[in-house]
């Protein structure tokens, strides 16, 4: 019998960030859900700025801190078989 389906990638959780210095900010979150082989997308949110996004096995990532007051990044969780969730999880240090 195949494999019975997956279900939907969750949306990671708890996503915050910490301001550690001036420039760096510390986001961390969870997974609801982890399987093994999952991984994250991650990209800062800046206005007028669309940057791509970055791969990472934590869940964690630091970022410089922006200078404007607001550090912002969005993350994705991703599946080992390349599935990934269809809303991404948005946070936000200030």
């Amino acid at each position: 019998d195949p494999a019975p389906p997956a279900g939907p990638v969750p949306q990671v959780t708890q996503l915050t960030g910490q301001r550690l210095s001036p420039g760096k900010v510390r986001f961390t979150w969870k997974n609801p859900a982890p399987k093994a082989g999952d991984s994250y997308l991650w990209r800062p949110i800046e206005v007028g700025v669309k940057h791509p996004f970055s791969s990472t096995d934590e869940t964690t990532v630091t970022v410089p801190g922006s200078s404007s007051g607001s550090t912002c990044i969005e993350v994705q969780l991703r599946r080992a078989d390349g599935a990934v969730a269809a809303e991404n999880t948005e946070g936000c240090a200030k």
